[in-house]
């Protein structure tokens, strides 16, 4: 998947194939409360990790709400569900935290990187986010994106897959509703997917929570 972006992103974004409004303190408030979490268990927090926790926080919300948080288009794609958008700008991340890579003339920036840098690990050859040092992160502001449910979602999120591996994470998604029921791969799986019966299957007692109208 490839999408381009303007140099200097502004703070929302409109995305053309869905509609909604992408605003990326929003992403990123959202980003910081996973990675502050995962930090201070001292567990390292992969890049695919982190984009399986955005499916589950974004489906879950459009199931008992009618609207995902992010407003992200999901593809299916072999590591599970993914947030397009989202994605492109975390491997941007990457490019600008890996120290081989031709970037005087990048022409792109990501938007996670006033915050957050990608460090590679080189025993799993994965990208780890964590908070830039020294970084000061408006946490007030980013608290407002949060509602109480938002909170008690995130907290059931985390509770779930702390101490889960990345494959581990990746097969549980495999297992959803959301691609089990996409059968074409690289196509984007559909928001109402989320309102099937068996879906969140790793967080059960959201089944019986479910948008009517």
């Amino acid at each position: 998947m490839n999408f381009s972006f303007f140099k200097r992103p502004t703070r929302k974004y409109v995305n053309a194939m869905n509609g909604q409004i992408l605003d990326w303190d929003k992403i990123n408030a959202l980003t910081f409360k996973f990675v502050e979490y995962f930090e201070k268990r001292d567990e390292p927090l992969y890049i695919t990790k982190l984009l399986k926790l955005f499916f589950y926080f974004d489906f879950i919300s459009h199931r008992v709400h009618a609207k995902p948080f992010t407003g992200d288009v999901y593809f299916k794609l072999p590591y599970g569900p993914i947030p397009s958008f989202i994605k492109e700008h975390l491997d941007l991340l990457k490019e600008e935290n890996d120290e081989n890579a031709e970037l005087e003339d990048f022409e792109l920036t990501s938007v996670f990187a006033k915050y957050f840098e990608a460090e590679k690990n080189l025993r799993t050859k994965g990208y780890i986010v964590r908070v830039r040092d020294g970084v000061e992160i408006p946490r007030d502001k980013f608290d407002d994106y949060f509602s109480e449910w938002d909170n008690k979602l995130f907290s059931d999120i985390v509770e779930v897959f702390k101490g889960r591996s990345v494959r581990e994470v990746v097969e549980m998604t495999h297992r959803e509703s959301p691609y089990t029921k996409n059968k074409r791969s690289d196509s984007v799986i559909d928001y109402l997917v989320a309102f099937d019966e068996d879906f969140p299957e790793a967080l059960p007692h959201y089944r019986s929570s479910c948008y009517s109208g």
